[in-house]
């Protein structure tokens, strides 16, 4: 018997029950109390338990859809960092190309403001130098050619710090007509330690110009050696060499400035303009 019947039994049965009838009505309504009570207990007890499905099953949802959405959060955060990490690789392993002229001032074997040109290449963790200056002023000349190789590290801690070693020589030719045409050379070999930092002046902007500061310094030497008929006559001279720059530019385009001082020429600065390819 549903519940729907035991309250239509109910019905019939209490005015019988209220108007002195039978026993059998009594029964009839008790048995229809007894039955709606089980009946409503066992229907919310159904209801309760479809309830703790619904909820159970909501909280499992919510739980797989939390899971989900994190898991994917993870996954396009690993994609963007190997996206990231490849194109720092590919940007790393481009060949770089720049070309500088500047005015170097100084040194007391330079009798002049020397122009002077500078090529850098690097690719990877691989950078060379090559430069070239000429000073010449009421007969002397100076001529100096520079090669350097250095090894570039990446600072694990600051991506935009970097440290270098390297080794390198110039040649320098003077020349003095008034003290009777005496010319001869000195190379200067060199070894060296530095470190470089390069960062945007404003960030969160591309188009902001970018702060490059280096510096780098060591041993070095000097070898001397006269003309073609005294080759024999040569000496050795310990000394050091050092580069600072800093310079400042976006894109293509820097400025900078540099001192240091080279183990034959002596302190020397300069000013000048860079192009980067």
């Amino acid at each position: 018997m549903n519940i729907r019947n035991t309250i239509k039994a109910a019905i019939v049965a209490l005015p019988l029950m209220f108007g002195h009838g039978s026993a059998a009505a009594q029964k009839i309504t008790h048995t229809a109390v007894k039955d709606t009570a089980r009946t409503t207990a066992v229907d919310t007890l159904k209801a309760m338990d479809n309830m703790a499905v619904d909820a159970r099953t909501f909280v499992m949802n919510k739980a797989d859809s939390v899971a989900k959405a994190k898991a994917d959060s993870v996954a396009r955060a690993a994609e963007d960092s190997i996206a990231i990490a490849k194109s720092e690789t590919v940007a790393s392993n481009r060949t770089k190309l720049a070309a500088d002229v500047s005015a170097v001032v100084g040194g007391t074997k330079m009798p002049g403001v020397a122009p002077k040109v500078h090529v850098a290449v690097e690719r990877g963790k691989n950078l060379i130098d090559v430069s070239a200056f000429h000073s010449a002023s009421g007969g002397k000349t100076t001529f100096m050619v520079d090669g350097q190789y250095s090894r570039l590290f990446q600072s694990k801690k600051n991506k935009n710090l970097q440290y270098s070693v390297g080794a390198g020589a110039s040649n320098t030719v003077l020349r003095d007509v008034p003290g009777g045409w005496d010319d001869y050379g000195v190379l200067s070999p060199r070894v060296t330690a530095g470190v470089r930092y390069k960062t945007a002046l404003k960030k969160g902007s591309k188009n902001a110009p970018n702060l490059s500061l280096k510096a780098e310094a060591g041993p070095a030497a000097n070898i001397k050696f006269v003309a073609q008929t005294h080759a024999d006559d040569r000496k050795f001279k310990p000394g050091f060499y050092m580069n600072t720059e800093a310079a400042v530019g976006k894109k293509h385009w820097e400025g900078f400035v540099n001192a240091g001082h080279h183990p034959y020429v002596g302190f020397n600065g300069g000013v000048g303009v860079r192009y980067k390819f």
